[in-house]
């Protein structure tokens, strides 16, 4: 059993599930919490497509998957890992979907009581080309990415204004946790980074290794 909670937590919801339909034993390690301990969102779980005009298709997250997957594997997650998503909105959407489900639950109960780490590795895009003779993809990235910050011939998109907002909201949230990983931040200043520790420091002091 334990060889098959392993790879259970290896695959994704979806083929989880499918997994789960061979046979009852397969079916009873589907419910064991340690094949949930670890959530993964990398851009595409909890996701749809959905047709923009200026980006063609995009996927675009579903909250209210979110929310149903949260109310009943919240109990279960130990580890929480952002990958790095070129869709910022995603990202954001993710990130205020967790907030506001550990805010409505605080009166009663935390609902991350056994979450003990957290990872965010930021899609930094260091840098796009100004070429004056590729117009049409100079348009097409600025509707991608219209948060750019031009230096020169080069753009830099970094993780502040809303994002980081999004972020300290997220983390000010938590609490007790042993781990905490931030990647590839992108920072006007010092001071930024030092606000996202403060907040962690706040609920987090005494246990984190």
């Amino acid at each position: 059993s334990i060889l098959l909670e392993d790879i259970f937590s290896l695959v994704s919801i979806t083929q989880r599930y499918y997994c789960s339909q061979v046979c009852r034993s397969w079916n009873e390690i589907f419910y064991s919490s340690v094949v949930w301990d670890t959530f993964v969102f990398d851009g595409v779980t909890f996701t749809r497509k959905k047709f923009n005009l200026f980006r063609g298709y995009e996927r675009i997250l579903n909250s209210y998957r979110v929310q149903r997957y949260l109310s009943r594997k919240s109990q279960c997650m130990r580890r929480l890992i952002i990958k790095p998503i070129p869709e910022y909105h995603n990202m954001c959407d993710f990130l205020n979907v967790l907030s506001s489900f550990i805010h409505y639950h605080r009166q009663d109960y935390y609902p991350f009581s056994y979450l003990e780490e957290f990872s965010f590795t930021f899609h930094v895009l260091v840098s796009i080309e100004d070429d004056t003779n590729n117009q049409g993809g100079i348009i097409n990235a600025y509707y991608q990415h219209p948060n750019a910050i031009i230096r020169g011939k080069k753009r830099y998109y970094g993780t502040g204004g809303n994002i980081l907002e999004t972020l300290r909201r997220f983390i000010s949230s938590i609490r007790c946790l042993k781990r905490f990983y931030l990647n590839n931040l992108l920072l006007e200043s010092n001071s930024d980074i030092g606000s996202c520790l403060d907040e962690l420091l706040e609920n987090s002091c005494e246990t984190l290794e």
